[in-house]
């Protein structure tokens, strides 16, 4: 059973084009690893961006920081 990218419909827009880019570029650079296949990553990205309204209205989870800077992707 093949599993689709939920994000495709997402793959001809200018949105993914620049997270494309950006993402590869920090790959090169080293300054992130992917666990995760980058299509999803991607499109998580551009997904969240185009609903960036609803996001901030919404707002960001409070954390507490340790002054420490961590990426998980």
């Amino acid at each position: 059973m093949k599993v689709t990218n939920p994000y495709a419909h997402y793959q001809t827009t200018e949105e993914w084009a620049i997270v494309e880019k950006l993402l590869n570029n920090l790959i090169e650079n080293q300054d992130i690893e992917l666990k995760t296949a980058p299509e999803y990553v991607i499109g998580y990205l551009v997904q969240e961006l185009r609903n960036k309204d609803r996001l901030l209205i919404e707002g960001s989870p409070k954390q507490k920081s340790n002054g420490k800077r961590r990426v998980y992707l």
